[in-house]
């Protein structure tokens, strides 16, 4: 598990994150962020998780889960904050066991989602798509 917290300008690329619990990375209250080429393969939780994030890119990445592969949401409580401006693009999806492998927009929300674009996402073996 991987968790940027309060962080401004991050990258991450080419990485590899398996088996990990609840959610793979997770990106909350990160202003500017880069995501590139990373494979989340997790056992049970999100692959991704973006809350209270601005400004940011995740593309040519590869994710399996059999929950959300990928999760917006703008936080609750002191971590409520708008996720805005963030853009996902040419990402694998994968769902494992009983499908899963969603993408979910707005399942814990505080503060809103708003200006966030999904381009060239692939789904296979998905119990839905959003």
């Amino acid at each position: 598990m991987i968790l940027f917290r309060n962080s401004t300008d991050v990258t991450m690329s080419n990485i590899t994150v398996i088996r990990s619990r609840n959610f793979a990375l997770h990106f909350a209250l990160v202003d500017n962020f880069h995501v590139h080429g990373v494979t989340s393969h997790i056992g049970y939780g999100d692959a991704i998780v973006v809350a209270s994030a601005q400004n940011g890119l995740v593309e040519s990445c590869d994710f399996r889960a059999n929950k959300n592969a990928i999760n917006v949401g703008s936080g609750v409580g002191v971590l409520a904050r708008p996720t805005r401006n963030v853009t996902f693009r040419l990402i694998h999806v994968t769902g494992q066991d009983h499908g899963g492998g969603t993408l979910s927009i707005g399942s814990i929300i505080g503060a809103g989602v708003y200006d966030v674009t999904f381009e060239h996402i692939l789904l296979n073996g998905t119990s839905s798509g959003l």
